[in-house]
């Protein structure tokens, strides 16, 4: 049985909560970064980062707006990472979730090479 995630962004206040949870599950150490004048705290995905909010400001008639983007892996079906991962460091765990065993990878990039949607970071 395959499971979807299901996330209502018109709901997002941009909180980052995801972003904690997702680190404190993962046991995925700080990665500090320098404030630059906007809200946006990380850049995009790293190693340390798996689970990111992007934000977005415009203005709407004068009154400034935000939008909200959770970036993260898309647990595709039939992942292009897990299929070129060599050592299998990428894979399929219960439900059809894409899952990242550390100890097995070796660095060599495949899988950021071949997502189509640009997540995997080493």
């Amino acid at each position: 049985m395959e499971l979807a995630i299901l996330q209502d962004v018109s709901k997002c206040t941009g909180c980052r909560a995801c972003m904690v949870a997702c680190k404190q599950w993962k046991g995925l150490p700080a990665d500090p970064t320098p404030f630059n004048g906007e809200y946006q705290s990380h850049p995009g995905l790293s190693a340390k980062t798996y689970t990111l909010i992007r934000m977005r400001e415009h203005f709407d008639n004068g009154t400034l707006r935000w939008h909200f983007v959770k970036f993260q892996c898309m647990h595709c079906s039939e992942a292009a990472c897990v299929k070129a991962c060599p050592q299998k460091a990428l894979y399929y765990a219960d439900y059809g979730i894409v899952a990242f065993d550390r100890e097995r990878c070796v660095g060599c990039g495949y899988c950021v090479n071949n997502c189509p949607f640009g997540v995997p970071r080493l």
